[in-house]
């Protein structure tokens, strides 16, 4: 996933921190998200945030996992809509984060 996840990462539009999140169902399909902020900093869309209405308009079956690749190096669950996630999917799934230097971190939600 961390070579989708690289792809895709470009893609984001960031004045701080680029994050990309990709989220895998059960039949293993992904569904895909970036970061977007606009210049004012104010109004931005989370990976996460992406990644999950791609995967409500598209996917038949339940979360799996969900991948997360930042530019930076710091606690991306500082950064995450943890409370949207959970609102979506309202259950325990595996995270698989990596950093700037791809170092991989995993936990749940």
């Amino acid at each position: 996933m961390l070579e989708e996840l690289k792809k895709i990462i470009e893609n984001s539009i960031s004045y701080s921190y680029k994050i990309a999140c990709i989220i895998e169902d059960e039949d293993n399909n992904i569904y895909k998200g970036v970061s977007i902020q606009n210049a004012c900093l104010r109004d931005m869309i989370s990976a996460e945030q992406g990644a999950i209405a791609n995967y409500l308009i598209n996917s038949k079956t339940k979360v799996k996992n969900i991948y997360f690749l930042t530019d930076k190096d710091f606690d991306i669950y500082r950064y995450l809509r943890v409370d949207f996630i959970k609102e979506i999917i309202n259950y325990q799934i595996k995270v698989y984060y990596y950093d700037k230097n791809y170092s991989l971190k995993i936990g749940e939600l």
